[in-house]
């Protein structure tokens, strides 16, 4: 019995690729599906936040959108406006986008998704944003989780203050004023030293 299902499932996924006319049933519902312009419609700005950012400061970033939306801007990014690293996010209209992938042909530029943004703008009305407060110890925090040091960081800080789910998450100036009165905890990742990607 512990094996009869998964048989069950190879048996219909095979009759259903030798099938000839339930490939056409299949390829027709999926082009049915498909909307050219769903990423506009439904998606008019997206916002970007990369995988070694649990800490994105979320209220930041909804402001971020609303000054793009307000201003008319093709991309804003918060990342070098004052935020400690790790924090910042970048927003972008899905238009804009579009024309980022037909015509982004460097290696670099695809990998990194937004490049093309900043090293074009005379094609894309962009600005940095930066934060509504800027915490004096900004600068002195490194809350991104690259290495096995900010790991450990991270572990510290979430227990520290007492969360560990995302809607627990403390606004970013009460991290930082938590961190300046730990430089225990700061000391773990403060002398990693960051990559750096070239803008142009």
């Amino acid at each position: 019995e512990s094996n009869l299902l998964p048989h069950l499932f190879l048996n219909q996924i095979t009759g259903l690729f030798n099938d000839p006319n339930e490939l056409t049933k299949m390829s027709q519902a999926a082009f049915a599906f498909y909307k050219p312009d769903a990423a506009i419609n439904i998606a008019q700005i997206i916002l970007q936040v990369n995988a070694d950012e649990p800490l994105v400061d979320i209220a930041e970033m909804d402001r971020l959108a609303d000054i793009l939306r307000e201003e008319g801007l093709d991309y804003a990014n918060n990342h070098p406006g004052g935020l400690p690293l790790g924090t910042g996010s970048e927003a972008y209209r899905s238009s804009a986008f579009a024309r980022v992938v037909a015509e982004a042909k460097d290696i670099y530029e695809h990998e990194h998704v937004t490049p093309y943004f900043y090293r074009h703008p005379e094609l894309f009305k962009q600005r940095i944003v930066a934060p509504s407060t800027i915490h004096p110890f900004a600068e002195s925090a490194r809350l991104t989780l690259d290495t096995a040091e900010d790991f450990e960081f991270q572990r510290h800080l979430t227990e520290g203050m007492g969360f560990s789910e995302p809607l627990q998450q403390p606004s970013t100036n009460e991290i930082l004023t938590f961190l300046q009165s730990h430089p225990d905890i700061v000391a773990i990742n403060k002398n990693v030293v960051q990559k750096t990607f070239p803008r142009a």
